[in-house]
């Protein structure tokens, strides 16, 4: 396990020990963080995404070629 991942591991075991202003105060934090944006727009959008339908890639890439994209 990589330092990060440890320290990851800790923040995500602690959050529900935290009071909502220190919760607040955690993301503001990273969100102060030019280099964690991206990352986190990501998460957000996975999590708001998570259940949607899904289908096979090959599938994906058939469509393409099939509208000249590809």
């Amino acid at each position: 396990m990589t330092r990060a991942t440890s320290v990851v591991d800790d923040i995500l075991k602690a959050l529900p020990t935290l009071t909502k202003t220190e919760r607040r105060r955690l993301l503001e934090g990273l969100c102060a963080n030019p280099h964690l944006m991206e990352d986190l727009h990501d998460i957000v959008t996975l999590l708001e995404r998570r259940d949607e339908p899904s289908r096979p890639y090959e599938e994906f890439v058939q469509e393409l070629k099939a509208e000249g994209k590809l």
